[in-house]
């Protein structure tokens, strides 16, 4: 029992030290100890689901990196398209047509690939680096 106490004291101490400096008393979720009546396996219970919530606030505002997988030319219609005219810096309608084919060229030579405004193989390891 006394383990137990000197245990959850030392807890206690490390936390009451550390969460103050990281977490706003009422930031993301409100605390468990308002909700049913506290505890150090409340509080702890609270840092965990804030930090948490924290991840997934912060993973959501990454950008996603977008894999190029399919051979894409003029008439190729879909998602891919999308990315590959952001990337190109064009406006994304996802239809390959002749303003994506020619923004693709122009990204092709500056990378010293062969502007064929196909999006193949070696143009796509490009775009995937």
């Amino acid at each position: 029992m006394k383990k137990k106490f000197l245990l959850a004291l030392a807890l206690m101490l490390v936390f009451s030290s550390v969460a103050p400096a990281v977490f706003a008393e009422d930031e993301i979720v409100p605390p468990i100890r308002q909700q049913s009546g506290g505890g150090l396996l409340a509080e702890l219970q609270n840092q965990k689901l804030k930090a948490e919530a924290e991840a997934k606030a912060k993973a959501a505002q990454q950008p996603v990196k977008v894999l190029f997988t399919m051979t894409l030319k003029k008439g190729s219609m879909g998602v891919e398209v999308i990315e590959l005219q952001k990337v190109l810096g064009i406006t994304a309608d996802g239809k390959f047509g002749p303003k994506t084919q020619t923004a693709l060229v122009q990204f092709q030579v500056s990378k010293g690939l062969v502007g064929d405004g196909i999006a193949g193989p070696k143009t796509r390891a490009v775009l995937n680096q």
